[in-house]
């Protein structure tokens, strides 16, 4: 990971992630990544806000979260968007859920207890993801649960990516964004904050937080 001067926001991210899963071998290939580490310590997240009755994941990609939340706290009802077609009908037919098809920073329509976002926020700039969490305050909801990349996952906050291990190309940027400090600063207490190992074949090296915050 290393400082980047690719440009890349909420104005073109959208296009970027269409263009990047457009099959439904991209949606396969993220639904089997259910069993990463990291997203042991999201579940975990989740158990400590119940008896929470309803979460709603934004971004959710293919469903490895909610597939591994639906194993985990059956009796959790669960919602989503995924602004990505393909993705989208993955999810509605593997868990009978049906997406909204909208993307940040607009938040989710009605009232949800949990709102959860894996490394959807690091796709915006600082201005953005202020104006995503001001927003996500509005329904109130019980928490907001983040395993986003952080500034204190790398040692810098800013503007980063990921590099293609095949090419030594960069290929998708990543903002790493002072959460500590931005949290309250749009409306959140922060409840709990802990660091955490991955292990594993396959890592995300820059997803070592977990963030539970609920509306101040």
């Amino acid at each position: 990971m290393t400082t980047a001067t690719l440009q890349f926001s909420a104005n073109n991210y959208v296009d970027w992630w269409q263009q990047t899963h457009a099959s439904r071998q991209d949606a396969q290939t993220m639904w089997e990544s259910s069993d990463r580490s990291f997203r042991d310590h999201l579940v975990g997240a989740v158990q400590l806000c119940l008896p929470a009755i309803s979460l709603y994941e934004l971004g959710c990609g293919a469903g490895p979260n909610l597939r591994r939340l639906r194993a985990a706290c059956p009796d959790l009802i669960l919602g989503a968007s995924e602004p990505c077609d393909p993705l989208a009908a993955w999810v509605e037919e593997h868990l009978s859920i049906t997406p909204d098809r909208t993307a940040l920073p607009e938040p989710p329509l009605g009232q949800w207890d949990l709102l959860v976002s894996c490394y959807v926020l690091s796709y915006l700039d600082d201005q953005e993801v202020a104006y995503a969490l001001r927003a996500l305050h509005r329904p109130r909801p019980q928490a907001l649960i983040l395993l986003e990349p952080d500034m204190g996952a790398v040692g810098f906050e800013g503007l980063g990516y990921r590099m293609n291990d095949a090419t030594g190309e960069p290929f998708l940027p990543v903002w790493f964004h002072d959460y500590p400090k931005l949290l309250p600063a749009t409306g959140w207490t922060i409840q709990w904050r802990w660091p955490f190992p991955q292990t594993g074949a396959l890592v995300y090296t820059e997803l070592r937080t977990i963030v539970v915050a609920v509306p101040a």
